[in-house]
């Protein structure tokens, strides 16, 4: 089996300005076979459900990606304060947002999925506290066992943000001499298939986080 690390966000820190809304599309004609996205990015991200006295760090630049049956279609970069609009076919697509630091570390990531369908709009995306997991190596076999570490937001975990891990498969156990649950151990099962270790914000210490606030490593 192979280790591939695939880290994803965690805990719902900010909350992006932006309105929701759509646009008509061209009166008396068809529908139209694409659709212009326009997401707009917050000058100052507004703390959400924060249990700490330290504010968001500083978002230098944000990430979009466009993603389509799991694969990156179209991917964009800007700075806050800055409106993007992407036209595309009309289909359905997962938008990705990620707040990145001025050294180009991931810091915050939120996602939405939307259908288009020749009527432009308006995307409103939450961004979360991102996760960034790692696994020590990446050859497994059956039964072998996998060290864990995880980082929220590029530091490691707090008491106001520790994290819990969870496996599709095989066991997962929490390290005890890791501070805030920032390491784990998985065993994998005996046979082989896909399997995914992931690591998020405790919801009973802080519920503030959302569906997609997570980071994950998938084995195959």
């Amino acid at each position: 089996m192979r280790v591939v690390p695939s880290p994803l966000p965690v805990l719902c820190l900010l909350l992006l300005a932006s309105a929701a809304g759509c646009a008509a599309g061209g009166a008396g004609g068809g529908a139209s076979s694409t659709t212009t996205v326009t997401i707009p990015l917050g000058s100052t991200p507004t703390a959400v459900g924060v249990l700490t006295t330290t504010p968001p760090p500083t978002i230098a630049s944000f990430r979009i990606d466009v993603l389509q049956g799991g694969a990156v279609v179209r991917t964009a970069t800007a700075r806050p304060g800055t409106t993007v609009q992407m036209t595309l076919a009309n289909g359905s697509y997962t938008f990705r947002l990620v707040g990145l630091d001025g050294g180009g570390i991931p810091l915050y990531q939120g996602q939405t999925p939307a259908r288009l369908t020749g009527v432009d709009l308006v995307l409103s995306i939450t961004l979360s506290g991102y996760v960034a997991v790692v696994a020590d190596h990446t050859s497994v076999n059956p039964g072998d066992a996998v060290h864990f570490t995880a980082q929220f937001m590029n530091a490691p975990p707090t008491a106001a943000n520790p994290l819990i891990w969870s496996a599709t498969g095989g066991t997962v156990t929490v390290d005890a001499n890791a501070a805030n649950g920032a390491a784990a151990t998985w065993i994998a099962p005996q046979q082989a298939g896909g399997f995914t270790v992931t690591a998020k914000v405790d919801p009973a210490v802080n519920p503030e986080q959302v569906a997609n606030g997570s980071g994950d490593t998938v084995i195959t």
